[in-house]
């Protein structure tokens, strides 16, 4: 084994990188089949080879983190880095998003009448399930807070409970997100207004059941009664993205379904 002469983690060679972004490949490709012929079957086996290849990346990266001990003050600050740089991607790619928005909003064209939303668009009431999502995104996001809390107190157990409840809430909001897109009477494909709605909307659910996956695997871990350092890490920085989708949602909301109520 090699001798480090610096403090900072690099990880062993393994086929990971490579197959994630391969089969990352694989799923856009999938992604765009299923947009053009309807086609569920290949954009599943993406989504789980996506799926699979991840969770190993993870056990083997624990390995390596807490058997090894290449855990650091470096690489942890390194790894807060690389979050707090990604969220701030994040904010403005949904920032893209909003920017068009607002653009057709403030001067919606001819061809929609000049009217914002467009009269062939009946919107969703603001009041019923987006209200709904609302509060158990807040709850969520609450929860959260309070199972990091107790982790850092040392009382596993109650960690476990609020993060449990976390991630059922956060496959409730999804689930609710589904129903109201079949439940709706225009599509993406109904004015620029459809089409930026079922972007945000679904970039945003995407980023909601990402991060639901990460609590899950951190609560993975709980169970299997490890609670060392890297879950420690891996938890705060995963509750900064809960928290960042909370604060995308309450945009969201607002500008989406409360304005154009």
């Amino acid at each position: 084994m090699m001798t480090k002469s610096h403090n900072f983690f690099l990880d062993n060679p393994n086929p990971y990188p490579l197959l994630i972004s391969s089969n990352s490949f694989v799923f856009f490709i999938s992604l765009l089949i299923f947009m053009k012929y309807g086609d569920w079957g290949i954009l599943m086996f993406s989504i789980s080879s996506v799926s699979l290849i991840a969770l190993f990346w993870w056990a083997n990266f624990s390995g390596e983190f807490n058997l090894e001990g290449k855990d650091s003050f470096n690489m942890e600050k390194g790894v807060k880095n690389g979050m707090i740089f990604f969220i701030s991607s994040e904010v403005f790619f949904f920032f893209t998003f909003f920017w068009s928005y607002f653009h057709y909003n403030l001067s919606p064209s001819m061809e929609i009448s000049m009217e914002w939303p467009p009269v062939m668009v009946s919107m969703f009431d603001f009041s019923n399930v987006p209200f709904l999502n609302t509060l158990i995104l807040l709850t969520s996001g609450l929860t959260v807070t309070i199972s990091h809390f107790y982790l850092t107190c040392s009382q596993t157990r109650k960690a476990k409970i609020f993060l449990s409840v976390t991630v059922g809430l956060g496959l409730l909001f999804t689930y609710f997100q589904l129903v109201e897109y079949s439940s709706g009477l225009f599509t993406i494909s109904d004015s620029s207004f459809g089409s930026i709605f079922f972007i945000l909307t679904g970039f945003h659910g995407l980023h909601v059941l990402i991060g639901t996956l990460f609590l899950l695997a951190i609560l993975w871990r709980f169970f299997k009664n490890c609670a060392g350092n890297l879950e420690s890490l891996s938890f705060e920085i995963c509750s900064w993205y809960w928290h960042f989708v909370d604060v995308v949602w309450i945009f969201l909301f607002y500008t989406l379904y409360y304005i154009n109520a």
